[in-house]
């Protein structure tokens, strides 16, 4: 148990340190005509693709975002330096507090006994749930 505390530790510290690098790009949809409504705010979605910390090569996480539920993945290492894959999705939601503009919150999985590269099929067995992932992004 205490194995988890420390590997959502480092996790977050991994997501507080990406979340305040510079400039990030976002990207937003057309605008869609909404008459008579209120003025609309819309976010930028946060960026797809690879999300790490340059200076601490080895670690970070994978993001996908379709009809607004981002998949994640973060890879890295656990505490005996085995490395670490873990899967992650959830609805992207307005978030709050100063400068957030999404949140997902969700469970970390991880999977064992899968397929190798050109071996036969061997369908993937999920593991325990390495415990709850917030990920906050903030306005840059």
């Amino acid at each position: 148990m205490g194995a988890n505390n420390t590997f959502l530790s480092r996790s977050n510290l991994v997501v507080f340190l990406l979340l305040f690098l510079p400039q990030l790009n976002a990207q937003m949809g057309p605008p869609v005509p909404c008459p008579d409504c209120e003025q609309a705010v819309t976010h930028p979605l946060p960026y797809e693709g690879s999300w790490f910390n340059p200076e601490q090569s080895g670690s970070g996480f994978l993001f996908d975002i379709q009809n607004n539920i981002l998949l994640g993945y973060y890879f890295g290492y656990d505490e005996d330096g085995d490395t670490v894959w873990s899967l992650f999705s959830g609805e992207l939601q307005d978030a709050t507090g100063e400068g957030a503009m999404w949140k997902v919150q969700a469970q970390l999985q991880k999977f064992k006994d899968g397929a190798c590269l050109n071996c036969n099929y061997t369908e993937p067995v999920q593991q325990d749930s390495l415990g709850e992932i917030v990920v906050t992004f903030n306005r840059l």
